[in-house]
């Protein structure tokens, strides 16, 4: 089964500069756990947080609730992440700035 990703617009901190935004917005993604086999949403992360994990190339972790365990995610699901990290980081800035605009 294909990762399924999903994402929410969820502020973890305001920051004081608008260009910082987008990096405090929470990307919540769906990973498989290799122990029980169940999708689990990973919200622990903001923008900011995934974009430095992908660019130093470290890696990038799920949780499991019914495993109490981590692993760290596929190298799929971390390619996925990283396809939809920048358009979802510039719709997210896009619809701020237009929501400031109006």
């Amino acid at each position: 089964m294909d990762a399924v990703l999903r994402f929410a617009p969820f502020f973890f901190n305001w920051p004081t500069g608008f260009a910082q935004v987008s990096e405090a917005i929470a990307f919540v993604f769906v990973a498989k756990c290799p122990g029980c086999q169940y999708h689990h949403a990973q919200d622990g992360f903001t923008v900011g947080s995934l974009q430095r994990l992908l660019r130093r190339g470290h890696p990038i972790e799920g949780y499991c609730v019914i495993c109490d365990d981590f692993w760290q995610v596929s190298n799929y699901e971390r390619a996925r992440v990283a396809a939809e990290l920048p358009r979802f980081a510039s719709s997210v800035s896009r619809r701020l700035t237009q929501s400031l605009v109006s």
